[in-house]
């Protein structure tokens, strides 16, 4: 995302990461959420017990739907920024 003077939102300067660090943050980012997550949806009617265990799939799917939304989102960002980086 570029402002009309070509710079980034400031925002997204917040960390200075460059184009790889932004892929290994938003790896770090969810890497935690999915392994635990894997026991979660395993155990579903235990940590959700007032939710039907019908409903684990549809569950899961939205967790992975997020996560990859996260990682896919890191990894433009910084396959971006290595692009503008060996321009300039």
């Amino acid at each position: 995302m570029q402002s009309l003077d070509g710079k980034s939102p400031e925002y997204l300067q917040k960390f200075k990461l460059s184009g790889l660090e932004n892929i290994v943050a938003g790896v770090l980012l969810v890497l935690p959420g999915m392994v635990l997550d894997t026991f979660v949806i395993q155990f579903f009617e235990q940590f959700y017990p007032n939710m039907p265990s019908s409903r684990a799939a549809t569950f899961g799917s939205w967790l992975m739907w997020a996560y990859s939304v996260v990682l896919l989102t890191s990894i433009f960002i910084g396959l971006r920024q290595n692009k503008n980086l060996n321009r300039g």
